[in-house]
């Protein structure tokens, strides 16, 4: 039995994103004394997703959202006000999630929406389908590959950091 010492809650604007945080829980949270709790907002606009994060039941010393930043600017200004008023730590995916996944994989080419980085990550390394198991993402993305790009993927190293209780 472990002794937790620190709790965070990490709030995924969406399916894949919780996807994507529970296989980091699972390589980097695991038998340490943090236990971390990954919520699906299910979507909607970031300040809703905030909102989400703020009416999850429990207690946490830190709250977190990661979100996308492809919305209308006016949206995103009030998420991030929302988030600093409550203290919630925002991680913004630019423009989308599918875009930090490839530069993790080192992936150098620019789109202009996010659709194309989806399809571009979908098409390249997991499909559609698969990408809402969380398992699927250590076919992927192993542990080397994470710990290799944290320093240079600012928001996979500041989620690793949450992680192991680093804030």
């Amino acid at each position: 039995m472990r002794l937790v010492k620190k709790t965070v809650l990490i709030m995924g604007e969406g399916l894949h994103e919780a996807a994507f945080l529970k296989y980091l829980r699972s390589v980097y949270s695991r038998n340490t004394d943090v236990k971390v709790k990954i919520i699906q907002a299910k979507g909607g606009f970031p300040g809703s997703v905030v909102q989400t994060a703020i009416n999850a039941e429990g207690s946490y010393d830190k709250k977190v959202v990661m979100l996308d930043n492809d919305r209308p600017y006016n949206e995103m200004v009030a998420a991030q006000k929302l988030a600093r008023m409550k203290n919630i730590e925002l991680i913004e995916n630019t423009p989308c999630l599918e875009a930090t996944l490839l530069s993790i994989l080192g992936f150098q080419r620019t789109f202009s929406t996010s659709d194309e980085y989806k399809d571009a990550f979908e098409t390249r390394y997991l499909s559609r389908d698969k990408r809402c198991e969380w398992r699927e993402y250590e076919n992927v993305f192993s542990r080397q590959t994470l710990d290799n790009n944290g320093a240079s993927v600012l928001n996979l190293g500041r989620l690793i950091q949450l992680m192991q209780g680093k804030w």
